[in-house]
């Protein structure tokens, strides 16, 4: 797997790096060079399954990062990492975890934001297919 963890805290980014041994995680300092570095992985056909973003940066926040994302084509996961709790984000992010959290959480949060994903993609499929059925039908 795939993660490209997205903090102005050096400390914090390196310690998430640290923790997820088992995946390949890269690390960006600075949000505004989000977007790119999710293209630039892409062109190379190495595309991020995960960006796991802090809300509070300097310059541009997570919500912002993670909104620009959702608008390509083929978004990877999207996380929301936040100290505050009461926010509701979940129309910006596939998941949101609360600072501080462990490893395990990060783990569930990324395989609760797949099912999630899996279920609304299976979704839109249906939709898609009964509308495609019904030009067919009346056309």
């Amino acid at each position: 797997m795939r993660i490209l963890v997205v903090d102005d805290d050096a400390c914090l980014a390196r310690a998430i790096q640290r923790r997820l041994k088992a995946c390949e995680v890269s690390v960006e300092l600075d949000a505004t060079n989000t977007a790119a570095r999710v293209a630039a992985a892409e062109l190379i056909r190495e595309p991020f399954d995960v960006v796991l973003c802090d809300l509070r940066m300097p310059v541009m926040n997570g919500i912002v990062v993670l909104a620009d994302l959702r608008a390509r084509a083929m978004p990877p996961l999207l996380i929301l990492m936040s100290g505050d709790c009461g926010l509701d984000l979940v129309q910006v992010a596939d998941a949101v975890l609360n600072k501080p959290f462990g490893t395990e959480q990060l783990l569930d949060a990324i395989e609760r934001a797949r099912a999630v994903r899996a279920t609304t993609q299976s979704r839109r499929t249906r939709k898609l297919a009964t509308v495609t059925n019904e030009h067919q039908v009346s056309g």
